[in-house]
């Protein structure tokens, strides 16, 4: 039997990632402004310069322009290249049995965050302002048990569904393992360690 890649430590061998959620694309769109803004400055050197100052096309000065322009293409371009691939990396991850959050800070920068769909209390969706409003993008919410900090998705698009999608999956989670609402309330609030997470569903079965 193939082995299923692996896209964080704790994912079980029989885990399906369900959902793969990047940034909204107009998320983008400053940084590519920005990098385009660079470059036409980049061409406008190159065209019009000339033209002003023909001195810049001879001896010693022609060298410093020369190298004053090609820093500018490739700062554009540097900047178009590592907008896009953090918008790549970055990522949230929502499997048949974890939500898993992935930042990449720096091209050797990452932080993984992993939270149980049993852990899940609640989830809530917002958009603020016109562009979120108008392009269907915002910001998801999970509301942890006990004193776990809360996952926040931002700038995801169509942060209703997802929201949505998520609490399903939950619920789809319980089902399969057989756990009611309330017992499910009550494994949340307990720590889990995960190659023991079955036996304590069982046991808070027990219990009820």
């Amino acid at each position: 039997m193939e082995k299923r890649e692996k896209y964080f430590d704790s994912q079980e061998d029989d885990e399906e990632i369900i959902y793969l959620i990047r940034r909204h694309w107009f998320t983008l769109v400053p940084a590519l402004v920005g990098s385009f803004c660079i470059l036409l400055l980049g061409f406008l050197g190159l065209a019009v310069l000339p033209f002003v100052a023909p001195k810049l096309t001879h001896g010693f000065a022609f060298n410093i322009y020369t190298v004053t322009v090609s820093l500018i293409f490739l700062f554009g371009i540097g900047c178009a290249f590592a907008n896009l691939v953090l918008y790549y990396l970055n990522t949230a991850l929502v499997t048949s049995q974890h939500v898993v959050d992935i930042t990449q800070t720096g091209f050797f920068v990452r932080d993984i965050s992993e939270l149980q769909l049993i852990k899940i209390q609640d989830v809530a969706a917002k958009q603020n302002g016109l562009f979120e409003s108008l392009f269907n993008f915002g910001t998801v919410e999970i509301e942890t048990a006990g004193d776990l900090p809360n996952f926040i998705f931002e700038k995801i698009p169509e942060p209703g569904e997802y929201a949505q999608r998520i609490m399903k999956l939950q619920e789809k989670y319980r089902d399969d393992k057989g756990i009611s609402k309330k017992e499910a309330e009550e494994l949340a609030d307990q720590p889990i360690q995960k190659d023991k997470k079955d036996d304590k569903i069982e046991s808070v079965k027990a219990k009820a």
